[in-house]
């Protein structure tokens, strides 16, 4: 189960990085290509590594000067792109894998960000999939 989940967040990580240099290029922040690898490699911890990126972005258009617009395209791009990781990306790439369903998966996701903040997100997953493994321990009929 851990390999599997380690699997997972690898790919996500790859494809966010991958996303994030797409999505930075048409807009003209400069260095987009470094701000899609470093956000890549950020998302490893859940939704406090996500603002890695638009940070970097941010800035890179400050030191630009560039106008208003660059800005609010970064932010509108920076939003699809959350809504696509936590909606999309998420429960397939990482919950699939472990035999969990989407819904579970994103009220796993919605509940530990609640209760325990960014830790909460990123032991969701783990924490659902062993008790995954206990229940069907459990649930098994014994002979």
């Amino acid at each position: 189960m851990l390999g599997l989940y380690v699997r997972g967040q690898i790919l996500l990580c790859l494809v966010l990085a991958v996303l994030y240099a797409v999505a930075f290029w048409p807009i003209r922040v400069p260095y987009w290509y470094v701000i899609g690898v470093i956000g890549g490699c950020a998302a490893i911890v859940p939704r406090i590594g996500s603002l890695v990126p638009l940070g970097l972005a941010v800035l890179a258009l400050d030191f630009a000067a560039a106008p208003l617009k660059s800005y609010l395209l970064v932010l509108g791009v920076w939003l699809l792109i959350q809504a696509i990781e936590f909606f999309v990306l998420m429960p397939r790439l990482i919950g699939r894998p472990l035999g969990l369903k989407e819904l579970p998966v994103l009220a796993a996701l919605l509940l530990g960000s609640l209760v325990f903040g960014p830790l909460g997100l990123l032991f969701a997953i783990p924490v659902l999939a062993i008790g995954l493994v206990f229940w069907r321990h459990f649930r098994r009929p014994r002979r």
